[in-house]
């Protein structure tokens, strides 16, 4: 097909990609459904229980909240300061998509609309990276080839887009912000594989069995994130499943039925040698990274707090600031008190319950927002202290009468409810802390039994199944490409493929002990999916070895080279973006350059020494052979 007719094809995918796009349901996902789900507590509902969500919003006046009280779009409305018309909404977790509809051109905060504003913020990085950033590597990548292996390789990705946005559509699969995501990367995989079906280094049939092995050991990975219990996590590793399989399908039809065009790039000329001075370099380096790891590992946090996903500089981040600094906090932490002998009908015991709050004020530093004292207070016109059995138990029958949808008592007067507001980017270490320190006071207060409710009292457990998921899933994806090369070439010496995903990871783990970069909900997503995907070099890597030893090396490397550098030019674009976009392209382009550095400069020198026994094509039985460096 001439150059000519592939161009008009390739604008032709490229505006019905376009349409179809423009189909593509976008879901809108709340603060909770980042988090795992948390074990039922036992005690009384509170006000944004399970099913209740909230949102603090500045409107004109109380006409627009009841208009949509009116139309059961929320469940009650609250007027904290009629002077910054300030007001809170409690609605049905049904109804949030509904309600946001509503809120453009006014301020609000709230957990129930970071999911919103995650997307909102995602998708005008997706388009600035679409726009501005893929032209720009797209060029780069003109520069670095030809014009004929750009437009071959543009077709091919048009033609597996718009195979991939029909399977999302034909599916019902409702994109949010992690399978978003995972789209863009899966366009940049599918675009390292490609580079292989052009390169004319490798057979077909060895070329067919690295690509089955490669998007295996990739999805088996996303398969890993697909079972987690964090929501970004788990939808991200739908996506790859979905997109994986029909890459797969895709690659080898083309494999198979259509003639392959190869492109020969006598300017990659292989980097690899096999001089030992790069090995002792590498080594070096590595043992540098190992001693740094071990020095600064403490130095490591884990922030879950999806809010801080968003990058600080970002339009989400500076309305959530500019309404907390105007009005209050947006993130309740709803502390239970529990009397043990009398309830809160009785005046003493309500009298400890302030000095609880005083001294909860003390540790939480935040707004609190609706209590007990303040609450006397405007209906006595008089201070608690000076509360008679009288007049508190008229304060009681007025608060049960007024409905006001924030419950100062449960019903039987047995549980105290405080609710105080700390800003919503709060890292989840503090926030560990805090609830960690408000549990302790029932040490101080032993005739009451104290409790954070909500997903922020569970962020302690939510930090350990996110550690035991990341070591179960790295584990699992490496012991699985481990046993692979095991069995292929029979001998326990293919432990060395594993060195270079140790390096890598050591490398990230050390940048972020030493930058202070946080570990985050990306970290997780980035480490396991790695573990997938470096089989797609050392795979055909160990193919061509098993069958011509290390005379393959030159020719083998080229057409890797070229890939990774294609996976790594798409991740680095993502740098000059922000949120889940740069700190995904940051953790895994680490990871890639450290393992293809591995694999260039230092699996050869593995490969050549004596202690590793080679697989020889005729027989399978593994003989030791020394091989001159």
């Amino acid at each position: 097909m001439k150059t000519t007719a592939k161009s008009l094809l390739l604008l032709a995918l490229l505006f019905v990609n376009y349409l179809l796009v423009e189909q593509v349901p976008i879901e809108r996902i709340d603060w909770s459904s980042f988090f795992p789900q948390s074990a039922d507590k036992k005690g009384s509902e509170h006000w944004f229980d399970a099913n209740i969500q909230y949102l603090f919003i500045e409107l004109p006046d109380k006409k627009k909240a009841q208009e949509w009280l009116d139309r059961s779009e929320i469940l009650n409305f609250y007027e904290l300061d009629a002077r910054s018309k300030l007001y809170l909404l409690m609605f049905d977790r049904s109804q949030q998509n509904t309600l946001l509809c509503h809120l453009s051109g006014y301020s609000y905060s709230g957990t129930s609309v970071i999911g919103l504003e995650i997307m909102n913020n995602f998708i005008d990085e997706a388009k600035f990276y679409a726009l501005y950033i893929a032209p720009f590597l797209l060029i780069l990548l003109l520069l670095i080839t030809s014009f004929t292996y750009w437009i071959n390789m543009l077709t091919e990705i048009g033609m597996y887009h718009l195979l991939l946005v029909l399977a999302v559509l034909l599916s019902g699969f409702r994109i949010d912000s992690a399978s978003l995501l995972a789209l863009i990367f899966l366009v940049i995989y599918a675009f390292t594989l490609f580079n292989y079906l052009h390169s004319g280094e490798i057979s077909r049939s060895r070329l067919a069995f690295g690509t089955i092995m490669s998007i295996g050991t990739t999805a088996l990975s996303s398969l890993f994130l697909y079972l987690s219990q964090f929501g970004l996590i788990s939808t991200f590793g739908a996506m790859m499943l979905l997109g994986l399989s029909i890459l797969l399908c895709y690659t080898l039809l083309r494999l198979y039925l259509i003639e392959n065009f190869y492109f020969p790039f006598k300017w990659l000329d292989s980097p690899l040698t096999r001089k030992k001075s790069y090995m002792q370099g590498i080594l070096i380096v590595f043992s540098s990274i190992v001693m740094m790891t071990f020095v600064t590992y403490k130095n490591l946090s884990i922030d879950l707090n999806p809010v801080n996903l968003i990058k600080g500089s970002s339009d989400t981040i500076t309305k959530i600031d500019a309404f907390e600094k105007k009005h209050l906090p947006s993130l309740p932490l709803v502390i239970q008190v529990t009397a043990k002998e009398k309830d809160f009908s009785d005046l003493e015991t309500a009298r400890e319950l302030a000095g609880i709050d005083h001294t909860a004020r003390e540790i939480v530093a935040g707004k609190v927002l609706y209590d007990m004292e303040r609450a006397y207070r405007l209906f006595a016109e008089a201070p608690f202290a000076s509360a008679t059995p009288q007049s508190y138990a008229q304060f009681l029958l007025a608060s049960e009468m007024a409905e006001s949808g924030i419950p100062i008592f449960s019903d039987d007067y047995t549980q105290s409810f405080i609710t105080m507001l700390i800003p919503i980017t709060t890292h989840s270490d503090d926030i560990e802390s805090i609830t960690a320190q408000l549990e302790q006071l029932q040490l101080q207060y032993p005739g009451f039994a104290i409790e954070v409710l909500g997903k922020i009292a569970d962020l302690s457990h939510f930090v350990s199944v996110f550690l035991k998921e990341f070591a179960i899933g790295l584990t699992l994806s490496i012991g699985f490409v481990f046993l692979f090369f095991l069995f292929y070439c029979k001998t326990y010496k293919s432990v060395a493929v594993l060195l270079s995903t140790l390096f890598s990871l050591t490398t990230l783990i050390a940048i972020h002990a030493l930058l202070k970069v946080e570990v985050t909900l990306m970290t997780l997503l980035s480490v396991i999916l790695f573990a997938g995907l470096v089989t797609d070099s050392i795979i055909h890597i160990f193919i061509c070895y098993k069958e011509r030893g290390t005379e393959c090396f030159d020719s083998v490397t080229k057409p890797i080279i070229l890939s990774n550098i294609s996976m790594l030019i798409g991740l680095g674009g993502m740098l000059f973006g922000g949120s889940l976009m740069q700190q995904f392209g940051f953790e895994l382009a680490i990871l890639l350059t450290t393992n293809l550095l591995f694999i260039l400069y230092v699996m050869p020198y593995i490969l050549n020494s004596t202690i590793f026994k080679r697989c020889n094509a005729e027989d399978d039985s593994c003989k030791t052979t020394t091989v001159s460096t």
